[in-house]
């Protein structure tokens, strides 16, 4: 480097202008802002070293110390910034600094995903692509069942109350209550691009088998509303493996008066990474529940009720046209799970 600037000075001084210099001294690997640093520097200083600088020299986040720390990464990289601190003996926000600064890596969370074994993973494979082939572009009304329970969701990370010290915070806002006997209700729901089918409630303490699935499910809610929304147009219906879903009695039965189905051979074992109930809906509904007050289980009930009716259908909508699309992630990832950045 003291080389390349002993050149540009050496024409400088021999009347040449920062243009000509960049031209002729190119060859050497400089550029044009390297020439003008330069001149700069010697026209302020009379000499082309570095100024001086301030604060005190770099100590510790030093070459070796990177090398080491990537080295670890690679051996590791679920290992947290306060064990590499505490093994290496230094300052923990360095080793931050020297992660995210000096290596520029990010933390991400680990993720809980389904999970799925390898020959799962052949039959989501395989019947991914004939769903793509076929069925992709159907109008589906998409079923799931979920349990909602009774009691404030909490985010350890990120919900926080505020307050000069914990003896003045509120307890009301700072206390989550947890009881024993936790009070849920089980939800059946249906969508598709048309509309939303009205929720079904499931008292608690009822067996669910096929029989009383086909009676109050299919016979009562979903049949009558598919044909008000299709009247007579056609639409496929989807639901999973559940063994009342897979039930002989009840496949028969969707056959004989659904105008289209997706049979237990179709659809793709352990997949709610392909339902939007699973991968949309209920989530949108889970972060919705703690804006309501919600103190039994009929308001409970009205709760979720009323943020199924305000679910958005542009949102709903979006969610269903995501379905072959994700068809394609599952194919391309051979029948695993879609990696999260993929969505």
């Amino acid at each position: 480097m003291a080389e390349l600037r002993a050149a540009v000075i050496a024409e400088y001084v021999k009347g040449y202008k920062p243009g000509h210099i960049f031209k002729h001294l190119k060859p050497l690997g400089i550029n044009r802002k390297f020439v003008y640093r330069t001149i700069d520097r010697y026209l302020e200083t009379g000499g082309t070293e570095d100024k001086a600088r301030y604060g005190r020299p770099r100590s510790v986040r030093t070459p070796r110390l990177k090398k080491i720390i990537r080295d670890r990464i690679r051996r590791n990289p679920a290992q947290s910034a306060r064990k590499l601190a505490r093994n290496l003996k230094m300052n923990r926000e360095s080793i931050r600094l020297l992660l995210r600064k000096n290596l520029t890596l990010t933390p991400y969370k680990k993720q809980v995903v389904h999970g799925v074994t390898k020959a799962t993973k052949d039959k989501r494979y395989q019947r991914s692509r004939e769903l793509l082939g076929w069925r992709a572009d159907d109008e589906i009304i998409f079923l799931d069942e979920k349990l909602f329970v009774l009691e404030q969701t909490v985010n350890r990370q990120n919900d926080q109350v505020w307050s000069v010290s914990l003896q003045q915070a509120l307890a009301d806002k700072l206390n989550v209550s947890r009881f024993q006997n936790k009070t849920s209700v089980m939800v059946w729901g249906a969508i598709c691009k048309r509309g939303k089918l009205p929720l079904i409630f499931i008292d608690k303490g009822v067996k669910i088998n096929a029989a009383y699935y086909l009676d109050m499910v299919l016979k009562k809610n979903v049949l009558p509303q598919a044909e008000l929304l299709f009247e007579d147009d056609y639409y496929c219906f989807q639901q999973d493996g559940a063994p009342f879903h897979t039930a002989k009695v009840v496949q028969a039965w969707c056959k004989e008066n659904l105008t289209d189905f997706i049979s237990k051979n179709e659809w793709p074992p352990s997949s709610p990474d392909l339902n939007p109930l699973d991968y949309f809906v209920w989530g949108y509904m889970m972060s919705k529940l703690n804006d309501y007050k919600k103190t039994n289980l009929e308001q409970f009930k009205r709760v979720i009720t009323k943020i199924w009716d305000e679910m958005p259908m542009e949102h709903v909508r979006a969610a269903c046209d995501d379905f072959p699309r994700r068809l394609k992630l599952v194919r391309s990832e051979k029948g695993g799970v879609i990696p999260r950045y993929r969505l």
